[in-house]
């Protein structure tokens, strides 16, 4: 359990490939251990990034960790996003979520039309042989 080390840690919530779902309430609850500094937000629901903000304030930093949903989850404040692709195409992800987070919709919209047939590779399981 996260209590049994005093490293930084950050709970990945991604349903989609383990099963569980951590709520925005859960995850209020967890948010009590102080080495909880974050959660990779996979549910693939924008809403969910939403509602850990109202709930936590910045408690926690919301990562982004559908890549076919960072523009939507930059957007609604996620501080950093967890990305499949960023290995392969670093400028571009890079680009992407700083014109995400900055509000330049035309040019955000332009690239992520570009990137996105890529970007949901990352959302399935077989990603790597992909």
């Amino acid at each position: 359990m996260i209590e049994a080390t005093s490293l930084s840690c950050m709970l990945y919530n991604n349903p989609i490939a383990y099963g569980t779902d951590v709520s925005a309430e859960q995850l209020a609850d967890l948010a009590s251990y102080d080495n909880l500094h974050a959660v990779k937000e996979s549910s693939g629901d924008v809403r969910r990034v939403t509602a850990v903000l109202e709930r936590l304030g910045r408690r926690l930093n919301v990562f982004a960790g559908l890549d076919d949903m960072i523009v939507e989850s930059a957007a609604m404040g996620a501080s950093g996003w967890i990305a499949g692709l960023v290995n392969a195409l670093p400028a571009e992800s890079v680009r992407l979520f700083d014109l995400a987070r900055s509000g330049d919709w035309t040019e955000a919209r332009a690239l992520y039309d570009w990137f996105l047939p890529l970007l949901r590779l990352d959302t399935l399981s077989k990603f790597v042989q992909l």
